[in-house]
């Protein structure tokens, strides 16, 4: 049975507020609590898959598809929460996910992960996307912390694949589906390439020597296009100019808090104060445009807004919480910062998600509501279990460091 997680000991020793403390230790001991375990039974095919959506009744919705990108992410899922917790049960849930994942989303004639199959390995997306590529990785990288067998071979074909199939030595980078006859695939995007820095760096504290100097090349490739206000938008030309029109004026406040939030880490690991102050300016901007605190509305992130802060898109998601608060837990470990007083802006985050998101405290939540708070989620998709999964680590690890610390002091 799944065992209970560390207990929570404060992030900042004796300056941390009460009420975030109390807020954080609400989000973790749900998802340790209720979360997961119903999702390590409910979420899960008699064959090992993870079902991707159950309706609001907690019932797997029919599976039409089986996805790259959503199946390895419930294998990163259950791999870090087996780390967490020294569950075996999570352990397995995760090597068995994987090895069905395997068995059926692997390209077996070219190499890499296929975007669909159906249950019974029909190919419904035969191409290869970069976005896939990331997810596959970051999961083999927590199953090798995990110490399962054969993952090293695995991240060795799944690295040769994406550098074979998907270079792009022009300008740069990797394509994010691999270029057909007619040409290259445009507009190029930003959201592979992090979760591409999410991977390599996963790869790194794994132990692989290949994730340093691929953290690196992603770094160096995106920390130019980042604009002097902190914005980074969405999609780019061949050589990454702002894509024209619409598609390059999008703003999405979540992808801000995500890339800021992975610069700290990776500027943890290099001492370098070029990438964390990047990581700062983006959280800023992000903050700034971002986050609706109307009353009337739903205090949180709205999907997207244009480069003045006018909403396209004024509905929320989940997910984009769950980042602003991996963004402030980090910068509250470390002790800097630059959105004022963090603490309440980070307790609000948790309120919220609690309040407006998760159904009644328990394993469901409602991905997407309108600004007011109107549900418009047709399902509870199973791909969140990430994004919460991450929010969660960084919240585990960081009490962890202050327990550490502590002791310390105390010795």
């Amino acid at each position: 049975m799944p065992v209970s997680a560390p207990t929570h000991a404060g992030l900042t020793g004796t300056r941390s507020s009460g009420a975030v403390d109390t807020a954080l230790d609400r989000l973790r001991d749900w998802a340790f609590a209720v979360l997961l375990p119903f999702w390590s039974e409910a979420g899960v095919t008699d064959a090992g898959h993870f079902f991707e959506d159950l309706d609001f009744a907690g019932r797997p919705c029919p599976i039409e598809a089986l996805h790259t990108r959503v199946q390895a992410r419930q294998v990163y899922t259950f791999a870090h929460a087996a780390l967490l917790t020294g569950s075996d049960h999570y352990r397995h849930r995760a090597a068995r996910g994987f090895e069905a994942m395997a068995g059926l989303l692997w390209d077996k004639d070219h190499g890499g992960w296929l975007r669909g199959v159906t249950p019974s390995g029909s190919p419904v997306d035969p191409r290869c996307d970069a976005y896939d590529q990331c997810f596959a990785l970051l999961a083999l990288a927590w199953l090798s912390r995990l110490g399962e067998p054969n993952t090293e071979g695995w991240i060795e074909r799944s690295l040769a694949a994406l550098d074979q199939r998907l270079a792009a030595p022009r300008h740069g980078g990797y394509w994010e589906f691999v270029p057909s006859a007619t040409g290259a695939p445009l507009p190029r995007r930003q959201n592979p390439y992090m979760h591409l820095l999410e991977a390599f760096l996963a790869l790194e504290n794994s132990g692989f020597a290949e994730g340093a100097p691929l953290s690196d090349s992603v770094v160096d490739l995106f920390l130019p296009l980042i604009e002097r206000d902190g914005a980074i938008g969405e999609y780019f030309t061949e050589n990454w100019m702002p894509a024209a029109g619409e598609a390059g004026r999008i703003r999405e406040p979540g992808h801000h808090f995500e890339w800021a939030w992975l610069l700290i880490v990776y500027a943890d690991m290099r001492q370098s104060r070029r990438a964390r102050d990047i990581a700062h300016s983006l959280a800023t901007y992000g903050w700034r445009h971002g986050f609706d605190g109307e009353a009337g509305r739903v205090p949180a992130l709205i999907e997207a807004h244009d480069p003045t802060g006018a909403p396209l898109r004024d509905s929320k998601l989940l997910w984009p919480q769950t980042e602003a608060i991996k963004y402030f837990v980090r910068c509250r470990q470390n002790g800097d910062g630059v959105i004022g007083d963090s603490a309440p802006e980070l307790a609000r985050l948790v309120e919220s998600l609690f309040d407006h998101f998760v159904i009644a405290g328990g394993p469901l939540w409602r991905n997407q509501i309108s600004r007011g708070g109107t549900l418009l989620a047709q399902t509870v998709p199973a791909r969140l279990l990430y994004h919460i999964m991450t929010c969660v680590g960084v919240i585990t690890d960081a009490a962890a460091a202050s327990h550490a610390r502590s002791e310390g002091f105390a010795r």
